[in-house]
C-alpha cells in the first residue's frame, strides 16, 4: 500500500484519492516517487525507492508483461484490474 500511495500522490484520479485516503487512515506513509508517468486510460508507472512500479488496470499490466492471477478477474459490475 505504501508503494501504491507513493506513486499515486500527485494523481487526481478518484481511485488514487481512495488509495491515499486509505493509506492516511491506516498510518501508511508514502515516499517520494520519481519518473511518474500517466498512461491515459490505463494507470501510472514510475520509480519508488529505486524500483520500477506500476498501478493501473489489466490493459496496463498486459502491456508491461505482467501475468495476473485468476483471482484478479473482475466479476460483473466490478472494476476490472
Amino acid at each position: 500500500m505504501a508503494v501504491a500511495a507513493s506513486i499515486e500522490q500527485r494523481s487526481e484520479h478518484p481511485l488514487a484519492r481512495a488509495v491515499l485516503e486509505y493509506a492516511d487512515q491506516h498510518g501508511i506513509t508514502a515516499t517520494s516517487a520519481t519518473d511518474v508517468r500517466s498512461i491515459p486510460g490505463k494507470g501510472l508507472s514510475g520509480t519508488v525507492q529505486g524500483r520500477e512500479v506500476a498501478a493501473g488496470n489489466r490493459a496496463l499490466m498486459l502491456d508491461l508483461g505482467i501475468v495476473l492471477p485468476e483471482s484478479a478477474q473482475a466479476q460483473p459490475g466490478e472494476t476490472q484490474l
